[in-house]
């Protein structure tokens, strides 16, 4: 079906033109344009035409759809059709003026013809020919309805409804005829489907839109100021509802932001402020502003469209603008002045709560603000460099106190000054904190205690004006944490009570405690101080032991003790056993004291309170020898095989208090196959101190010893002589178990191998004898004796053989000294078995002829190189005793007297007439 047109397009009113002149005529066209100035809301004053814009239709000389689209108005404008039913125009020599600004166009106003507006100026000026075509057509859909849906033919009903814009686009474009851009390229198919969307969204969008007007305000700003601090405070815009501006501030800034303006500032919001004063003088001064505000409204679409009008034309719209919000101004000031006068205070603490003798005294301060009466805390002043006003403060420390001083407003009347110190905040103000070091240093002990003063008329000229006038600051007296201690100097000199102790003996010091200063207190008494003394057993004797100031290594502690003073006057350690300290049990040397003042021995809650101390060791008041007991020992010499042996202990001097054990032990020393000292390799002869070990022990008592508590000579268990070898014995003097409950301790020790504490076994025969063997023997004969050893003989052993000689008729004593022969000769070393003894005789030797008979006694003894009698003869023995007959005289006439004969049972050997041998040592051959 062809679609017919109720009229058609004839741009220029002229008759067809050929094809190929086309392009060149519409540009013509294009290009006439008025020169003209365009008043907003008035007409154009010249006259001008317009010419083909975005869109599609046909083209001269065809006019059978004519033209859907925008036209190039005079000012340059696309602009559309408000009249579909008439020609557009576009005819050379018509005149289109402007006919400003309408807000109602047959009936369209209000939202509507903001609609209208919105969509020209958004979409309709992009010169794309979809987007002009598309304009146009929700355009004439909006303000003339009824007249577009009459034309064309269109059919108004179920398939092609009424109302339905995209539907009339297809219609108008599907009729066959030529449709072309303006530059005469056809239209696809495509581009009519986007046509007829677009036209349908724009219409949608122009009737969803709100007509805006433009909008004016007014309003003021008004400043508050903190309660609390004068530079603090809001500033708020009161005035229209949503108008939103800029604030400029003088003499002030705004927190957020740290500057003087604030920009997107709301109308009732109140904006936090805070002062920045004109000068650095301390003078009142206010904060005041201006700003410029718009209120809400700018920026939407008017209820207006520009008209143009070409007599017997169409009618066209351009767009109508925007909404405009007019800015309006706004200031305000201070109600009142604001100060900048503030009360600086400081809380300060010490850097530490004990200090030595000689140390100076350091506070920590850290400065701030305090309100007065009314609440106000203005606070510290900056100046217009950033740095806070320096303000100086003044400290003094008093003191010293025999204990913390109560807490009071001001110091009591009479407190001491120990020292002062001034402290001037720098750039960082209260920020920071500051050390403040007293002078002079502190020189005794004691509580000490600072006191802070901030005073306006310490202040210098420039900085006193920011303080209240007569201000003045001072922190209280006596608080614990601007307290500080110098410990009391406690010390004492000591004496022993004894210069000696006997082992196991209780040792007794004295001190005489005094102090250097103040005794500290607490609660008004003296703290408890405790003394600790230590007592170290050295090996040294007094005289070797000199003043130290450590321990030495070999001192052992033996005790402690411990005594409280609570000041001036005499201690001591414990007098009593059961909690004093005992000397040693064993051990020589010496017992050393220590006496001092040691903070973990002090009650907790004094331990700092006292200065640590401690006596040299070693101090000649501090020693006390220790007494020992004198142990001699002396072995039996020797016996015969079957006889016993024992040892005997003298012991002398000062025994330990609790008495002491002595036992006694035996060891055999080891022969060779010859019968001579097993000496071990490296050991030299003679050497016999390796012998006492457990495989040579013969005998021990230490399981049961003898318990002595007084001097004396003590003998040992005898113990049999079963073989012919030396016997070594040494002897134990220790601590007296019963009484200490603890294992053995030694206090003396015999040394092994001692020649004294050796013991042999050793026989000995003699035989006295004539030359010619008759009894009683002749004057003139000669007589001898034989000696027979058996035993194990040692190094350098002699023998000696003696002859005494009485009358018959008295009684044989064999006293030294009454020698009729004495004969020496040494007795080879060795053991000498039974089978094969050693064996010697003496040399013969005729006795003196007596007148009378006499008896003559031999005595042989055998010595060992120390003198010890190893074995002796008796004297009077029957083998070692001759009858000597008396001498007869030829006769002279006179008879010679003739001594009583005494019988061999009237020879004694009593013991007062024993041959007493000196301890008699034959010299050793020198080499």
């Amino acid at each position: 079906m062809r679609h017919q047109f109720t009229h058609t397009i004839t741009p220029h009113h002229q008759t067809a033109q050929p094809a190929g002149h086309l392009r060149s005529a519409l540009l013509a066209a294009i290009g006439l344009v008025l020169s003209a100035a365009l008043v907003l809301g008035g007409a154009l004053t010249a006259r001008a035409t317009v010419g083909i814009g975005a869109g599609f239709g046909s083209l001269p000389p065809d006019h059978t759809i004519g033209w859907e689209g925008a036209y190039v108005m005079p000012n340059g404008q696309q602009g559309y059709c408000l009249t579909p039913s008439e020609h557009g125009p576009t005819t050379p020599g018509t005149a289109t003026n402007d006919a400003g600004l309408w807000t109602n166009w047959n009936g369209t106003s209000g939202n509507l013809l903001a609609g209208v507006n919105r969509i020209i100026s958004t979409h309709g000026q992009s010169g794309d020919p979809v987007q002009g075509s598309a304009v146009d057509f929700a355009v004439k859909n909006i303000v003339a309805p009824a007249t577009l849906y009459a034309m064309r033919g269109y059919p108004n009903d179920a398939t092609w409804p009424y109302g339905d814009i995209s539907r009339y686009v297809i219609w108008t474009f599907s009729s066959g005829y030529p449709i072309t851009d303006g530059n005469g390229t056809p239209m696809t198919s495509a581009q009519m489907n986007q046509v007829a969307s677009l036209a349908a969204q724009y219409t949608q969008e122009a009737r969803s839109t709100t007509a805006a007007t433009d909008a004016t305000g007014s309003g003021r700003l008004e400043f508050t100021v903190d309660a609390t601090n004068d530079d603090a405070g809001t500033v708020t815009m009161i005035g229209t509802a949503g108008a939103s501006g800029t604030i400029t501030l003088v003499n002030g800034r705004f927190v957020s932001t740290g500057s003087t303006t604030l920009t997107g500032a709301e109308q009732g919001v109140a904006y936090a402020i805070t002062g920045i004063p004109p000068a650095d003088d301390g003078a009142p001064y206010r904060i005041s502003g201006t700003g410029s505000f718009t209120p809400p409204g700018g920026g939407g679409w008017l209820a207006q469209v520009r008209v143009w009008q070409t007599a017997g034309y169409q009618t066209l719209a351009t767009g109508g603008g925007t909404a405009v919000a007019e800015p309006f101004a706004v200031s305000g000031e201070d109600a009142a002045d604001r100060t900048v006068t503030f009360r600086p205070v400081v809380a300060t603490r010490v850097h530490a709560e004990y200090y030595e003798r000689g140390d100076s005294l350091v506070d920590v301060l850290t400065f701030g603000t305090t309100a007065d009466s009314a609440g106000l805390d203005n606070p510290w002043y900056r100046m217009s460099d950033g740095d806070y006003l320096p303000i100086t403060a003044s400290g003094v420390v008093y003191g010293p106190f025999a204990q913390q001083p109560e807490q009071s407003a001001t110091p009591p009347a009479g407190s001491p000054i120990a020292a002062t110190a001034t402290v001037t905040t720098g750039d960082g103000g209260p920020t920071v904190t500051y050390d403040a070091t007293a002078s002079p240093a502190v020189s005794t002990s004691g509580f000490y205690t600072w006191v802070w003063t901030i005073e306006r008329n310490a202040q210098p000229a420039a900085v006193a004006p920011f303080l209240p006038s007569g201000y003045a600051f001072a922190a209280p007296f006596g608080q614990v944490a601007e307290s500080s201690i110098v410990p009391a100097r406690i010390r004492a000199s000591t004496q022993v009570a004894t210069s000696s102790v006997r082992l196991s003996e209780l040792a007794v010091d004295t001190a005489e405690v005094s102090v250097d200063g103040l005794w500290l207190q607490d609660a008004g008494r003296n703290i408890p101080v405790v003394f600790r003394w230590d007592a170290y057993h050295d090996p040294r004797a007094r005289d070797e032991i000199s003043p130290v100031a450590t321990i030495p290594a070999d001192a052992r502690l033996i005790g402690t003790v411990h005594v409280t003073a609570e000041g001036a006057g005499t201690i001591s350690t414990p007098t009593a056993e059961a909690s004093g300290i005992l000397a040693p049990a064993s051990g020589t040397g010496s017992v050393v004291w220590v006496l001092g003042v040691h903070a973990e021995d002090q009650p907790a809650q004094y331990r700092e309170w006292v200065e640590p101390w401690r006596d040299d060791y070693g101090r000649a008041t501090e020693i006390q020898s220790i007494l020992q007991p004198a142990v001699t020992t002396l072995a039996q010499p020797a016996a015969p095989l079957g006889g016993t042996l024992s040892d005997v202990a003298t012991v002398a001097g000062p025994l330990p208090v609790i008495g002491a054990e002595l036992s006694f032990a035996a060891y055999r020393v080891p022969l060779d196959a010859d019968g001579r000292i097993a000496y071990p390799a490296g050991v030299p002869e003679g050497d016999l101190s390796w012998v006492c070990t457990d495989a040579n022990r013969v005998f021990d008592s230490a399981g049961t010893p003898q318990v002595i508590t007084e001097p004396g000579a003590y003998t040992s268990p005898s113990i049999p002589a079963d073989a012919y070898a030396p016997i070594v014995w040494v002897e134990l003097l220790g601590t007296n178990t019963a009484v200490t409950a603890a294992p053995s301790q030694t206090i003396a020790r015999g040394a092994c191998g001692r020649a004294e504490e050796t013991s042999l076994v050793l026989d000995l025969a003699t035989t006295a004898a004539a030359a010619d063997a008759e009894r009683p023997v002749p004057a003139g004969a000669e007589v001898t004796d034989t000696i027979t050893v058996t035993g194990w003989v040692p190094d350098d052993a002699v023998a000696r053989i003696d002859a005494f000689r009485v009358a018959s008729a008295e009684e044989l004593v064999c006293l030294e000294g009454t020698e009729v022969f004495s004969q020496t000769f040494d007795v080879a070393a060795g053991l000498h078995s039974a089978a094969d003894p050693f064996v010697a005789t003496s040399q013969p030797f005729v006795p003196e002829t007596w007148g009378e008979a006499s008896t003559l006694a031999y005595v042989a003894t055998i010595h060992d190189e120390e003198g010890r009698i190893l074995a002796q003869g008796l004297c009077g023995e029957d083998a070692e005793t001759l009858t000597l007959a008396a001498h007869t005289l030829p006769p002279t006439g006179g008879t010679a007297p003739v001594p009583t004969l005494i019988g061999a049972a009237a020879l004694t050997l009593g013991a007062t007439s024993l041959l007493a041998f000196e301890r008699w040592r034959r010299p050793r051959p020198r080499a």
